[in-house]
């Protein structure tokens, strides 16, 4: 998964705007905020968080059922003078940055919250779901764990393991990690996939174990169950 691209986010962070995500086709045409927009190496979304009016969330996700072809913007402040506070200035589209696809074949999974008490969406979809993690309320290792502890991988990973084990699958590019979505409702958001094979996720368990990374009870056993 990449960020699209770090020059939208560098230029949305500098200018305390977010972008603007525009869908324009046959009889459709309407803006939303972007908050943070996570691609795949296809070029289409797997987590995005959005902004707008109710009308418009729902105009969103009925595209994001449907598949549509989003075109994302810079924003730019309008009508702002010494009379007008900036926060309140109408923001308008501004250069196009780059644009995402989705096809209509895909699911996802949505959130609803809220920025500066208005209507939010985070949207990530079901490899996020499936095969990764979307932290709210938890820590990415934990659901990390709670993967690895089911099939295909079926690891009886305690407890004290999570946090080494995450941190492994990082270095070693196990996981490809998205880390940087702040929202006023929750503190931070972070989004990841495994993408390594369950064989290397075993062996990389193994080398932590035999490097006493992962520390054993062996009033519990030695571990050579696992190997």
């Amino acid at each position: 998964m990449e960020i699209k691209n770090q020059y939208a986010f560098e230029r949305m962070q500098a200018s305390k705007l977010p972008m603007i995500v525009n869908v324009c086709k046959k009889d459709v045409d309407f803006s939303v905020y972007g908050f943070n927009v996570l691609l795949n190496d296809a070029n289409e979304l797997q987590v995005g968080v959005f902004g707008g009016t109710a009308a418009v969330i729902n105009a969103l996700r009925a595209n994001l059922y449907l598949g549509s072809t989003f075109h994302v913007y810079n924003a730019e402040r309008q009508n702002v003078n010494e009379e007008v506070n900036p926060a309140d200035a109408r923001l308008e589209k501004g250069i196009e940055m780059f644009s995402f696809t989705r096809e209509a074949k895909h699911h996802f999974n949505f959130i609803k919250t809220s920025i500066n008490e208005e209507p939010a969406l985070i949207v990530y979809d079901d490899e996020i779901a499936a095969n990764g993690y979307l932290a709210l309320h938890e820590q990415p290792a934990h659901q990390i764990a709670k993967l690895l502890r089911q099939a295909p991988y079926g690891l009886p990973i305690l407890k004290e393991w999570e946090q080494p084990i995450f941190e492994a699958m990082q270095h070693a590019e196990q996981l490809s990690c998205f880390d940087n979505i702040s929202l006023d409702k929750y503190d931070f958001i972070q989004a990841g996939i495994i993408t390594a094979k369950p064989d290397d996720v075993f062996k990389l368990v193994d080398q932590l174990i035999k490097a006493g990374t992962l520390p054993l009870d062996t009033r519990r056993g030695d571990g050579s169950a696992i190997n």
